[in-house]
């Protein structure tokens, strides 16, 4: 089993995975962002320093879709509560130095406009340059 396949199993209780200096690149990512689309357990990803120049359409299409499940109905009736559905997906990410552009900044900027979930998006040491940062 492939860390994209266990991701895809929601069999964990994995909340955290660090999986920075493994040289993943852009296949790996795919993989990776693969089992995302299924999981709703893991809240903490680090994918820094692996090269994944190349993968970030893949992580910018796991964004749009990981940040908006719902938490099972409980089968409660929540109308005269404050209960508030709660979205399960990644709330934290670092694609720390893993060498993506102004391009690719650009692709994971327009994703978050659809991810309801991250609260941090780490892009540090990247040649995002000016371009990437308007």
């Amino acid at each position: 089993v492939n860390i994209g396949e266990m991701l895809s199993f929601n069999t964990t209780a994995l909340t955290r995975l660090d999986i920075s200096w493994n040289c993943f690149k852009a296949p790996g990512a795919k993989g990776i962002c693969g089992g995302l689309t299924y999981n709703n357990t893991l809240e903490d990803l680090d994918l820094s320093w692996n090269g994944l120049d190349f993968g970030c359409n893949d992580i910018a299409a796991t964004l749009k879709i990981n940040g908006d499940k719902e938490l099972p109905d409980t089968g409660q009736d929540n109308e005269d509560s404050d209960f508030e559905p709660k979205l399960k997906g990644l709330k934290k990410l670092s694609l720390a130095s893993t060498r993506f552009g102004p391009e690719a900044c650009l692709i994971l900027c327009d994703a978050m406009r659809f991810n309801m979930t991250l609260e941090t998006l780490n892009l540090r040491n990247n040649p995002c340059g000016e371009a990437g940062g308007r």
